[in-house]
């Protein structure tokens, strides 16, 4: 996985959790501009990427609280890899 973080952050590409050395997901998030043109570049290649597979979801504040713009802001650019630990360092 530490091949993977690297590849895509040497690319310019923000990985959430990136100095975790030890991971056991097998959605890996990374930050994209565009999460919707995104993904369908990467289905039509054959890598099925997600949108929206885990739990995590913006909520929006009570009435009179402030707003989590970086919240927000993280939910409408992450995309989720199907990377884990098994995937070999050569698929990358």
């Amino acid at each position: 996985m530490q091949i993977a973080v690297d590849v895509l952050t040497k690319a310019g590409i923000l990985v959430p959790g990136n100095k975790i050395k030890q991971r056991g997901f097998w959605l890996f998030p990374i930050i994209v501009p565009n999460r919707v043109m995104f993904a369908a570049f990467l289905n039509k290649r054959g890598v099925c990427a997600y949108r929206g597979a885990t739990q995590l979801t913006y909520v929006k504040p009570f009435k009179g609280y402030k707003d989590c713009e970086k919240s927000k802001w993280f939910m409408e650019h992450v995309i989720y890899l199907p990377l884990h630990g098994s995937v070999p360092d050569d698929h990358f």
